[in-house]
Parts: structure tokens; C-alpha cells; sequence
């Protein structure tokens, strides 16, 4: 009953066309036989897809896709080790082959910007209570104190 229920909810909302609120120029919305087209293309691609062993790719003419997914299953990272640093060292293990693109996209510049933004934020911070301290206790105690 419930699974009927989303089914049709799905169902209508696949036939729905929603505009969000505004003034819309006629010339720019498509017209209505032009967006049931592409409703029954797309329809006509599901209907292929479910035809060919349920639509995912997962039949006999797989590619290989899922073949890590064959492989041991992946560890619990919450259940324990019993080496020191067991779960660190699985960790850097399973994420090595990311490094080299995690220190490219570091080095973008609108993440070198933000980097460079957050250290002064923080740093300024640091100064300003720094100095209201200094004045406060008349120079008498530091920050690190």
C-alpha cells in the first residue's frame, strides 16, 4: 500500500511540469507537445533499460563495473584494530591513490584564497584579544600565560 502510493506520487510527478514563480516570456517556455516528446523519449529509454536485465547494467553484457564491489568487503571504520594506529594506517591505505589529487585541488586558487582568508580571520582575532588583554591587565600577563 505504501510502495502503490509513492508509485503513483513518482508517476504524477513525472507528468508534472512546475515553473517556479515569476514572469515567464512565452517565447522562452517550450511548448506542450514539445515537453510530452521528450516525456515519451524518455519513457521509450526506461522501458529499453528495464528490458535489459533491469536497467542498471548489472546482466550477463556487463563491462566490469561492479567487479570492485566482488572484491573483500570493506572494513568497518568504526570497529577496532588490534594494531596500534591500525585504523590511521587503513585509512591512508584506501585513500593513497586520492593524494596527489587532493594536493591539486588545495593548490586552486579559490581554495588558496580561502585558505589565506580563515588564517587572517583567525589571526585577527588572536591580536584583538591580545590587545584588549595587554591594555586590561596593563601589560602585566600574555596571551601564552
Amino acid at each position: 500500500e505504501k510502495q502503490e502510493l509513492l508509485h503513483a506520487i513518482n508517476e504524477f510527478l513525472d507528468d508534472s511540469v512546475v515553473l517556479p514563480p515569476g514572469d515567464w516570456d512565452r517565447k522562452h517556455i517550450l511548448p506542450i507537445n514539445e515537453i510530452m516528446e521528450m516525456r515519451q523519449r524518455r519513457k521509450a529509454r526506461k522501458g529499453q533499460n528495464d528490458g535489459d536485465g533491469g536497467g542498471d547494467g548489472g546482466g550477463p553484457g556487463d563491462d566490469g563495473g561492479d567487479d570492485k564491489d566482488k572484491g573483500p568487503p570493506k572494513r568497518n571504520p568504526m570497529q577496532r584494530t588490534s594494531v596500534p594506529f591500525g585504523g590511521l594506517i587503513d585509512d591512508i591505505k584506501n585513500r593513497y591513490p586520492q593524494f596527489l589529487s587532493d594536493f591539486k585541488d588545495g593548490l586552486n586558487s579559490q581554495c588558496l584564497a580561502a585558505t589565506i582568508f580563515i588564517y587572517f580571520a583567525a589571526l585577527s582575532g588572536a591580536i584583538a584579544f591580545g590587545g584588549i588583554m595587554g591594555t586590561k591587565t596593563e601589560n602585566d600577563i600574555g596571551i601564552s600565560e
